[in-house]
């Protein structure tokens, strides 16, 4: 599903907003009433608040342990600015993620934030070269090496 027919969806439906993002399989319920999004086109995410309004106050900072695990069909994701930490297990086992775009904001990767992400190809960080990446506590960026990417934006 993509972010304009997640929008219809939820014109449709103003009152159920929580019952659409329950039904769809790219919504994550990651706090009380907050749903992460993923664009299936473009992979980039959205947070949203109980109401099925893009939330642009609560600003998503961390992506927590077991967030997207087993998760075989997400294949790329573009994540917010504002997001400090990617978490042990965030991303296990989602054979199916070949790409991920990290903002410039990351302080913290914890190392089994990728474990048996099989496909995963590239890891592209915005904004930071390979001396600024080797800083990010915890990231075991030896294992990726080959995998890196730095992007400015």
């Amino acid at each position: 599903m993509t972010i304009n027919e997640l929008k219809v969806e939820l014109d449709l439906n103003p009152r159920a907003a929580i019952e659409v993002f329950n039904s769809i399989n790219n919504a994550i319920c990651i706090r009380k009433n907050r749903y992460l999004f993923i664009d299936d086109l473009t992979g980039v995410c959205y947070l949203f608040n109980k109401n099925g309004m893009i939330d642009e106050t609560t600003k998503l900072k961390i992506i927590g342990l077991f967030t997207f695990e087993y998760n075989d069909t997400l294949t790329t994701i573009i994540l917010p600015d504002g997001i400090k930490k990617i978490e042990d297990y965030a991303f296990r086992n989602c054979t199916s993620l070949n790409r991920i775009e990290i903002p410039d904001t990351i302080s913290c990767i914890e190392p089994s934030a990728f474990i048996g992400c099989t496909s995963l190809k590239q890891i592209v960080f915005k904004n930071k070269t390979m001396d600024e990446i080797k800083k990010i506590r915890d990231f075991p960026w030896e294992r990726y090496k080959s995998r890196i990417i730095c992007k400015e934006s």
